[in-house]
């Protein structure tokens, strides 16, 4: 190869590197911007998710105790304790009633 070539192909191997250099570059900017996106999303869906089972949870607080007030003036008593779930009616003594409620991931199994 003549001097003169090697003059020549050298400012085209450099601005290729260049080029290819600049392109990672980009490349690695755009994926790093794409994954912060992602990562939004996901945190919002997780926030509105939780928000919903908030709300869920006052619903079914506020139920339960509609429920037991019902109940006390049925003269009538909710225990819970895990799965098992005793009515007491306190108009007759000896009179408890005991249901078991299964939990929902035996449920799903089954």
């Amino acid at each position: 190869m003549s001097p003169e070539n090697l003059l020549l192909s050298l400012p085209s191997i450099v601005i290729t590197l260049s080029v290819i250099i600049g392109g990672l570059f980009v490349f690695r900017r755009a994926y790093v911007k794409q994954l912060g996106e992602l990562q939004e999303r996901v945190i919002n869906a997780y926030k509105e998710q939780d928000e919903s089972q908030q709300k869920e949870l006052k619903r079914l607080r506020r139920e339960i105790m509609a429920m037991r007030a019902a109940f006390k003036q049925l003269g009538m008593e909710i225990e819970i304790n895990g799965t098992a779930i005793t009515l007491i009616d306190s108009h007759q003594a000896k009179r408890k009633r005991i249901i078991q409620i299964p939990d929902a991931e035996e449920d799903e199994e089954n």
